[in-house]
């Protein structure tokens, strides 16, 4: 309750701001400020899974989500646009950054900061991490929404917002348990390397695990998606339920092979990483570059799209198997 008071006291605030900065300037104007709240919050919940406290992460994604959909259905009544959804969106990331700062004072151990010659000296030791890490995310981030860029130029509105609503409410479900699976993942393939270990069978076992569980959900959504898309969204949306049917394949992929990714990271194997993420992404602008020079419609740059991208998830399950120790 006490958190929940200061991110509504911060929002308040900030509210404001918000509003003439993005009067001002447009809202491409508060993408830093977003990145600048998004930062030590993803630095606490990294401690915090660290410590084991995955039931305090647990809450405080559900606090931040409870929070970023009130007010999103109240401020998007409010403003009637896209203004009251955006404002929404950085109030849940106040109330991130509060959680963030309650749950960091918990974490007894780490209450004193490191000086900044010792930083310095992890920066410099970790250096791989900058190097590639930060690349291999930029290809990936790009490979991701590559298809809403071609479908924009290829001047197809109706399929890129079908395409659009698709990825969201077919993936959103699996990102949140994803995170949480990927969270436990780390800590548990983390300890045992540490030990001497391997994470071979965790790998495994872990990935297996949610191609399992996604292929049970996603099983009738392939036969009866546009059905359900019409019937609880509308029948403008039944286009919307046939591509969702296209997008099966790459989404249960990623929901198996996203959480288990970061065995790249703890092997020390950043620059496989960037090599995987660099070869999916020039994959996918030759495909999307052939097809349209060739005259493809765009169902084609779509289907050819989504087929890379699940061709990636693959190889990425196969590098990281490799990479696995024992």
């Amino acid at each position: 309750i006490a958190v929940i008071g200061v991110g509504f006291a911060g929002v308040v605030a900030l509210l404001a701001l918000l509003a003439v900065v993005a009067g001002a300037t447009g809202y491409l104007a508060l993408l830093p400020l977003s990145v600048g709240i998004s930062a030590p919050v993803l630095a606490v919940c990294s401690l915090a899974n660290r410590r084991g406290a995955n039931a305090r992460l647990a809450r405080h994604r559900l606090l931040v989500v409870a929070i970023t959909v009130a007010t999103s259905v109240a401020l998007g009544l409010w403003f009637g646009g896209a203004a009251g959804l955006i404002l929404a969106y950085f109030a849940g990331q106040v109330v991130a950054l509060s959680d963030a700062m309650v749950m960091a004072a918990g974490l007894r151990r780490y209450r004193r900061l490191p000086s900044p010659a010792a930083l310095l000296r992890l920066a410099l030791k970790e250096r791989a991490f900058a190097i590639f890490s930060l690349p291999a995310e930029v290809a990936g981030s790009l490979t991701v929404h590559l298809p809403t860029l071609a479908l924009g130029l290829a001047g197809a509105p109706a399929l890129l917002g079908a395409y659009v609503r698709a990825r969201q409410l077919l993936s959103l479900p699996f990102q949140v348990i994803g995170a949480s699976v990927a969270e436990v993942f780390r800590k548990t393939a983390a300890e045992r390397l540490r030990g001497g270990q391997g994470c071979r069978a965790l790998f495994l076992r872990t990935a297996a695990g949610l191609l399992l569980a996604g292929a049970v959900p996603l099983v009738p959504v392939a036969v009866f998606a546009p059905v359900l898309f019409a019937a609880y969204l509308g029948p403008d949306w039944y286009s919307a339920g046939e591509v969702a049917r296209w997008l099966i394949p790459a989404v249960l992929l990623q929901f198996a092979v996203s959480p288990v990714s970061s065995v790249f990271l703890l092997c020390g194997r950043q620059r496989a990483d960037l090599v995987l993420s660099a070869i999916t992404l020039a994959a996918m602008v030759a495909g999307v570059g052939a097809v349209w020079l060739s005259g493809g419609t765009p169902v084609a740059i779509l289907a050819t799209c989504v087929a890379i991208q699940a061709a990636g998830y693959l190889a990425y399950a196969w590098a990281g198997w490799r990479v696995c120790r024992g």
